[in-house]
């Protein structure tokens, strides 16, 4: 362009009255002119081609990085770093490396422009050009200040922007809670609050990058009139030849130093504030090494050595210890049991013995490679063979015996493809005790040394239990060293080394005996627990095959099983075809702003480009009209009146100085008005977009995995807030340079509108067929990244198992391979964006040839003014042609990202929080519920899973509803709480709920699910997020529930941070704060969802105590896998496929021998079917004599403050592995 502008200078010589200079020689150069186009159009292409390429190459190369720390990084790290903090890392911070390489470039071009131009202008004009180095000198400060001011709100935008991100995700993690707990709109002010915090943060940065956008583009004008200005003022003759070109060259320079430089520097302080936060992150303490050598004879003495080890989860306060001063050693081939209360430090045992929780003192060493089965399972979106395998190969016979002693071989058999079966997110198919017997397959398929198995018995009923104890514990794992973490006392008598574990102290008790004499305590609870060892597989010497073929000899088999009762899985990502629709533009545009508003900032607009052309024409009349001060008589020049001339050249001067400096004051204010209107577009966009996430039915959950949610609220919106205003602005700016332009040279040369008209249709046709091909590429890059950071959010979630089973090979294996499709993606853009680029700059190019050739050759119709205006806008049209083309489809690329918010502003939504419907006063009273010809389908067109379901529960019952897997046992729930639509009619204490609001419905049901579900935030928020109570009764609550004590160790007591989804407490104490939680809601029907699945018998009793008490008069709904909890209510309603089977008094059924759940006890083996039936009896026998009983009872008032009411007790029992107990008989 420099070499462009100097032959510029040489042309326009053959304009002047006295030029010397031939046709041919202006020609040549106007020729030469044209070329340098041509060949800038070749070059820059394949630059941008290759800088591309490098900043993909640079944000891989982070990304894989990032991604490989976390596989690393320790424990207390990844409690203190979210994964939205991570996501973030990848999908914002790694991406701005993309044009890193380019921006490089631009800190050493535009210094070297510098030199060469100001060298050019010197020999032009003289020392008057110094003068723009007065303005260099004191605008450039002003750059640096905001450039620095701009780089401190980025820190904190991403700052805001974590927070935000972060509660997104963990809000899309519990939404089942959410919605049961009514909490949309807490969650929804808290969003509301973090994302207007990042807005104000926005806004504050964009009013500043509003001045410096504009001293930008400005800078070249602002250059040229200090010049003028000076050079005019010390006596010089302003002429068009020199005019010009220094208004060409300082564009040049004014770009290069004024935009390219100062933006240069923002990003590089942008990209250095994000590899910051990248190298934090990179920096982060790791995992120690596992220290599993040991010598020849340290291995035939232990496999498993723990000497004074102790260990804590708070690097705040170490005094808190989370294992205090523990040894002990295995040898090769021992089984050590793990036992005692909830959060006396069982996990982290196991996490120390993984090198997973950071010591504090002593040393431990492990023989072998070691496996791990966690307390949660974590099942990743494939199928259930790959979640098995982990990436190791198939042998079949050592897989059919893993699927043998886990009890998978009949739940794989109900599945159409058997152990093909995508599981999807979560395991979203699976029900919790299969999701913990495939954890515990694929634990025992890595065929390590030692296997850490915590609580693996948990989820799953007695049968299953004592067959996983016998042929995979006791059996497969013989000849293996296991450490087992377990609240099943029963299967203590049969282990030699038991630990019993107390605040973090371990006391390590050889034999039985040896425990009962030790532990009187917990030997009296072990001994109450004795009698249900034996079960009638054991006795019989039946597997429970055997139980489940004894079933289908009789015809007890459900239809059901017959069927593929997988659940839907996850849905492909629905993409646009095509262009961007312009709906998509208007929908934008008009988002959050009025139509006054957006004619506002599109006056603005016009009126700053029409400011720069009326400035430019005004210095070309300024040029021409100084020839008319001069009268040319006889080859001698002599001013006719010197007075008039200066008059004149004063008043062309202040007439063009107060056009430029209005220019700049419209141009700020057109800036700050557009952004303005892009952050209002954005605000109203994001509400609209959480409020129908928030809002859409729980399916949508389902079929669509957390990362491709996120992405949405990270990525999109991201591209939304901080690159589509930018390049639409710059866009407009273009445009506009464009549009002007052409409209000044065809006013002065009518005969340029003629090739303007062929460039303008291959220009038309080049965007089309770009458009269609990008905007395709950008859609595909955008659902190509969503898996990538799906499955670092599960890698995150499933770290511990991952770690444990030296797996990271396999995981950055499958992490590189959906990283390694979206970068492909990308190659593919690079490669349209270079076919688009050099298509539009050789069409330029031409034209910039065309319009030379017809300047030179209507020389003698044109003034030098004109010709030089003129040509100076040749000069930049190739650049103004290809930026404004180039980024009218870069913004409909960016579109796409607006385009799949307004997408998700749309779905479908469930129905009306609130309604009209009027309850009567004082709804509701009594618990009372009625199910009259329900049906329901979770998908339409689908078979029904309740099917005509008709019961009752009357005041005052105690109700047990079980069945086996897919009998309709949580659609039930399902339809209670409305999360599924359904057909037929519910009454809750006589009003029908499809008439109410969900909230109306929500609202009144208190609900603790089998995943116990916390939040980022605090306990105090967790517990109430309404802020509706006083501390003294959250206390309260805990101490109901037993966890007062463990809350006031902790350092912060009730603003104790939790972590993502409640990392830094045990399962156990989790379940607790989910109870105490329901306890502060005071409603008439409690839901327990499995809610003692994941817990010991002692906070098993703890929780069953606490409901007994704090409910008593209220309706309680549970679903339990433990028998013992469900066979003393008033009656039991037993479900099959959806149908009802029996329901009555469980002493009634019992009676009946051919019955199911006769059939259902008797599976559990003589000794414990008769206890089940002396429960059963007792329980019956007492609501007999509480009946005969005379009442005066009043109603009263308990603690809580919840109304005395006859309330019902509904149990709906038994996990989702009762299959292994027996086929369900139809009524």
């Amino acid at each position: 362009r420099i070499i462009q502008t100097i032959l510029f200078i040489f042309l326009m010589e053959y304009f002047d009255a006295d030029s010397e200079m031939s046709e041919t020689d202006a020609y040549l150069y106007a020729s030469g002119i044209a070329f340098i186009s041509v060949f800038q159009a070749f070059c820059s292409s394949s630059i941008v081609h290759y800088f591309m390429r490098c900043g993909l190459q640079w944000q891989a190369s982070a990304t894989g990085l990032i991604y490989r720390k976390a596989l690393r990084a320790s424990n207390s790290v990844l409690s203190d770093t979210t994964s939205g903090h991570v996501i973030d890392l990848v999908a914002s911070d790694a991406e701005k490396l993309d044009w890193m390489i380019w921006e490089l470039h631009s800190v050493w071009v535009g210094p070297m422009h510098a030199i060469i131009i100001f060298t050019i202008i010197y020999y032009q004009i003289g020392p008057s050009v110094f003068s723009s180095l007065a303005v260099m000198a004191l605008t450039w400060p002003m750059q640096i200040v905001f450039a620095n001011m701009i780089a401190n709100y980025k820190k904190l935008i991403y700052v805001k922007q974590d927070e935000r991100v972060t509660v997104v995700s963990d809000m899309i993690s519990g939404m089942r809670v959410i919605k049961m707990y009514c909490w949309e709109k807490p969650f929804g002010h808290l969003v509301d609050k973090i994302r207007k915090s990042e807005l104000a943060v926005l806004w504050s940065s964009r009013k500043w990058l509003s001045v410096m956008k504009e001293m930008h583009a400005f800078g070249g004008r602002l250059f040229t009139s200090i010049v003028i200005v000076v050079y005019v003022a010390t006596s010089n003759e302003l002429s068009a030849a020199k005019v010009f070109p220094m208004f060409a060259l300082f564009s040049i320079l004014s770009y290069h130093l004024m935009e390219e430089l100062p933006w240069g520097l923002k990003h590089w302080k942008e990209v250095g504030v994000s590899c910051k936060r990248i190298q934090e992150f990179l920096l982060s303490d790791e995992i120690e090494s596992s220290n599993t050598s040991c010598d020849d004879n340290e291995r035939n003495k232990f496999a498993v050595s723990m000497q004074n080890v102790s260990a804590s989860w708070h690097r705040v306060s170490p005094d808190i210890k989370t294992l205090d001063n523990v040894t002990f050693e295995l040898q090769k081939g021992e089984l050590l049991a793990v036992t005692g209360p909830v959060g006396s430090g069982k996990s982290s045992l196991l996490l120390a013995l993984m090198f997973e929780l950071p010591l504090l003192s002593g040393s431990m060493k492990i023989h072998g490679n070691f496996a791990y089965a966690g307390q949660q399972p974590w099942v990743f979106s494939s199928t259930i063979r790959q979640n098995i395998l982990f990436g190791r190969d198939l042998e079949q016979d050592k897989y059919n015996k893993v699927l043998s002693v886990t009890a998978l071989e009949q739940d794989l058999s109900k599945f159409a493809h058997h152990d093909l079966t995508i599981v999807g997110e979560k395991g979203v198919t699976l029900s919790g005790g299969q999701k913990a017997r495939v954890a515990l397959a694929r634990t025992l398929y890595s065929d390590a040394d030692v296997f850490l198995l915590d609580d693996p018995l948990s989820a799953v009923d007695a049968a299953v239990g004592r067959h996983i104890f016998n042929e995979c514990i006791q059996g497969y794992l013989k000849e293996k060293t296991c450490v087992l973490v377990t609240h099943q006392l029963q299967y203590l008598k049969e282990v030699e080394n038991i630990c019993v574990m107390n605040n973090g102290k371990l006391e390590l008790i050889k034999g039985f005996e040896s425990l009962k004499q030790k532990k009187v305590e917990l030997f009296t609870e072990l001994s109450m627990e004795e009698k249900k060892v034996e079960t009638e597989a054991e006795e019989k010497d039946l597997t429970i095959d055997d139980i489940m073929d004894d079933s289908l000899k009789v015809g007890i088999l459900s239809d059901l099983i017959a069927k593929d009762i997988t659940a839907e899985v996850q849905q492909e990502e629905d993409r646009e075809v095509g262009s961007v629709n312009y709906k998509c533009f208007t929908d934008y545009f008009s988002s959050g702003n009025g139509c006054s508003f957006l004619i506002l900032v599109f006056m603005l607009c016009l009126l700053t480009q029409a400011s720069y052309n009326i400035a430019d024409w005004w210095l070309s009349e300024w040029c021409d009209n100084s020839c008319n001060w001069e009268n040319k008589e006889n080859g001698t020049t002599t001013f006719t009146d010197g007075n008039n001339a200066d008059d004149e050249t004063y008043i062309y001067m202040a007439i063009y100085l107060a056009i430029t400096m209005g220019t700049l004051i419209i141009g700020i204010f057109k800036t700050v008005s557009f952004y303005r209107m892009s952050i209002k577009s954005s605000t109203s966009l994001h509400s609209k977009m959480y409020n129908s996430v928030i809002r859409a039915p729980i399916s949508f959950f389902d079929k669509n995995p957390k990362g491709r949610i996120i992405n949405r609220f990270s990525g999109d919106m991201g591209q939304m807030d901080n690159y589509l205003p930018d390049n639409l602005l710059e866009f407009v700016k273009f445009f506009g340079y464009v549009i002007g332009n052409m409209i000044v040279m065809i006013v002065i040369n009518p005969y340029l509108a003629i090739p303007l008209i062929p460039l303008g249709i291959a220009l038309a046709f080049v965007r089309k067929t770009f458009i269609r091909a990008q905007s395709q590429c950008q859609r595909i890059v955008a659902a190509a990244h969503s898996p990538a950071l799906t499955h670092l959010s599960a890698t995150l979630e499933g770290i511990h198992t991952i770690r444990s089973s030296k797996n990271e090979s396999l995981c950055i294996r499958d992490f590189d391979g959906h990283y390694d499709f979206f970068l492909g993606s990308w190659l593919t853009i690079i490669g349209v964006v270079s076919w688009f680029m050099f298509r539009i700059q050789f069409l330029a190019a031409l034209f910039n040839v065309v319009a030379c050739i017809l300047c030179v050759t209507m020389a003698d119709y044109l003034d030098a003014g004109e010709v030089g205006l003129s040509l100076s806008y040749v000069l930049t049209m190739l650049w103004y042609i290809e930026e404004s083309t180039r980024l009218s489809a870069i913004i409909e690329l960016d579109m796409v990202s607006a385009e799949r918010v307004l997408r998700y502003t749309r779905l479908e939504s469930e129905a009306p929080l609130k309604t009209d419907y009027s309850v009567k006063a004082g709804w509701p009273s009594s618990g009372a519920i009625c199910f009259t010809g329900v049906n329901l389908s979770y998908k339409q067109n689908d078979e029904m899973v309740l099917k005509n379901l008709e019961f009752s529960v009357k005041a005052g019952e105690k109700i047990g509803i079980v069945g086996r897997t897919g009998a309709g046992k949580s659609s039930i729930i399902a339809a209670l709480f409305r999360m599924t639509e359904f057909q037929g009619e519910i009454k809750y204490d006589g009003e029908p709920i499809k008439d109410m609001g969900l909230h109306d419905v929500r609202s009144h049901i208190s609900i603790i699910p089998q995943d116990p579900t916390l939040f980022c935030g605090t306990i105090r928020s967790n517990l109430d997020p309404f802020e509706e109570h006083a501390d003294i009764t959250l206390w309260e609550a805990l101490k109901k529930v037993q966890l007062e004590s463990d809350i006031r160790r902790l350092p912060g007591e009730l603003d104790t941070p939790v972590n993502e989804m409640g990392n830094n407490f045990s399962v156990g104490q989790r379940q607790l704060m989910c109870l105490a939680r329901a306890t502060l809601r005071k409603n008439h029907l409690l839901v327990l969802d499995e809610a003692t699945a994941n817990v010991d018998k002692e906070t098993d009793e703890v929780i069953q105590v606490s409901i007994r008490k704090t409910f008593s008069e209220c309706t309680v709904v549970t679903i339990a896998h433990r028998i013992n909890t469900v066979i003393d209510l008033d009656r039991i309603l037993v479900m099959d496929g959806g149908r009802l089977v029996e329901f009555d008094s469980p002493y009634l059924l019992l009676g009946n021998p051919s019955g199911a759940l006769s059939r259902i006890v008797a599976a559990t083996g003589e000794r414990e079917q008769e206890r089940l039936r002396n429960l059963a009896k007792k329980s019956y026998e007492g609501n007999l004599d509480q009946k005969n009983k005379p009442s005066n009872k009043q109603p009263s008032t308990d603690s809580e403050g919840v109304n005395s009411i006859n309330g019902a007790y509904v149990n709906i029992g038994f996990s989702d592995d009762n299959d292994s107990i027996s086929e369900l008989t139809k009524l």
